[in-house]
């Protein structure tokens, strides 16, 4: 990952300043499960082995568990403020983009080491299943790989692309109330993708969430006791305030 960050304080006081993060993020391999490969790949070693055309072959036990790429890039803005005292003002608002960089890469190479071997036996009949052919299992493989490969370049499931939070506190520091704190504050959430289909048309579409807002709500009492020696600090935050499922 990287990440490069800009704080601008207007005047070079701490009453008002700018946060602007811009970050990277890629992860490479990581594990997922896809369509169960391991067994077609086997079952043509299995019929080269048993016709004398290959020598005990080395199988492949990765049993579905393949390599899918992501990359990821966003922003994120925050403003915080202090007008006086007694007010604290935080806003945040981010932009995040995840889509998938690659899938199965190693499976490819595995098909391309050894199609060689494979290509020139197509005919031959398998094993385990005589209805089938080491033909039938090449291009079982070849149209599951390109059928996951069309994720490539798409947003990644999961992915929520906007999220956004404002809290404000108000400090009693004289009077009854002194030492009291009072915070409210609200969490937003854009949609998220769920996955994809295609409809009845042919066309890929996109599922996502509904967007929503949470709302939190925070109390505090704060003071200096055993002749200021120790400080005393007493909170209630309830979070999600109307319990939105």
């Amino acid at each position: 990952g990287r990440d490069y960050s800009v704080r601008l304080a207007p005047g070079g006081s701490d009453k008002l300043y700018f946060v602007v993060n811009y970050f990277e993020t890629d992860v490479v391999n990581s594990g997922q499960n896809l369509f169960e490969y391991s067994t077609r790949i086997n079952q043509i070693w299995d019929a080269l082995e048993a016709n004398n055309i290959v020598a005990s072959p080395t199988k492949i036990f990765d049993n579905g568990v393949y390599s899918r790429d992501f990359e990821a890039d966003g922003y994120e803005f925050e403003v915080v403020s202090n007008p006086t005292r007694n007010i604290n003002l935080r806003a945040n608002f981010s932009v995040r983009d995840n889509v998938v960089g690659d899938v199965g890469g190693e499976i490819i190479d595995y098909l391309t080491l050894n199609r060689g071997q494979w290509e020139p036996y197509r005919s031959l009949a398998l094993i385990s299943n005589p209805n089938l052919t080491v033909g039938n299992n090449i291009d079982q493989l070849d149209n599951q790989l390109n059928n996951a490969r069309l994720e490539i370049g798409r947003a990644a499931s999961d992915n929520i692309r906007r999220t956004a939070s404002f809290f404000g506190k108000y400090t009693f520091r004289e009077g009854v109330l002194k030492g009291f704190d009072v915070g409210f504050g609200a969490r937003y959430t854009g949609e998220r993708i769920i996955g994809y289909f295609n409809d009845t048309a042919g066309n890929l579409q996109k599922r996502t969430s509904q967007t929503y807002v949470i709302y939190d709500l925070k109390f505090g009492y704060q003071r200096r006791i055993f002749n200021d020696r120790v400080m005393w600090n007493l909170r209630v935050n309830v979070r999600n305030l109307f319990d939105f499922d």
